[in-house]
Formats: structure tokens, sequence, C-alpha cells
């Protein structure tokens, strides 16, 4: 059975010092539907996602950690007129001040 539908667009949202935590467990789930992955030796999935990572800039975002940085495909001000149909949002940033 092929996929006759489009993909889910699937906005991942970045902001400085975001919790990885909260972004990895969702998209590791959701990451078998991901367009261009096949897990499935002739099962296709009735759903593909399509996903868009998005953070303020396309400059590399400092995680909760320091490292790994995370690197936007699209900045949100870029993102503003797109439609996504599932919107991740992970916690973001912490105050030393």
């Amino acid at each position: 059975m092929t996929s006759t539908t489009a993909p889910l667009k699937l906005a991942i949202c970045f902001c400085a010092h975001a919790a990885l935590g909260d972004i990895n467990g969702p998209t590791e789930q959701l990451g078998v539907l991901f367009e261009g992955v096949d897990l499935f030796d002739k099962l296709t999935p009735r759903i593909r996602i399509r996903p868009t990572v998005i953070a303020e800039t396309l400059k590399p975002v400092v995680t909760s950690f320091v490292v790994p940085r995370v690197v936007a495909d699209t900045t949100y001000e870029a993102a503003m007129d797109e439609q996504f149909d599932i919107i991740l949002v992970g916690g973001c940033g912490y105050s030393f001040g």
C-alpha cells in the first residue's frame, strides 16, 4: 500500500537553551514516519511527516547543554505564513540573572 495523502507538516520549534529532551522523545517516536525514512520492508505507512526545524536565526542554536547545537531549516519570521499540521515546542531557556 502506498501513501496517497500529502505529508503532514511538522514544525519543530527551537529557542536558545532549548531542552533537547523535550524534542528528542517525540521526534524519535514520529521519526519512523518522516519522509525519506524507510524502516518498513513491505509496509508503507499511510501517513508521512515532513519535519521543519524553526528557530530565531539560521545560526546554530545553543541548547540547554551547550553541545550539540541545532541548525534550523528556516526562521520564525520566514515561517510566519506557512501552515503546519503539528507544532512541537520544547521547554525554552533558563535565566541566570
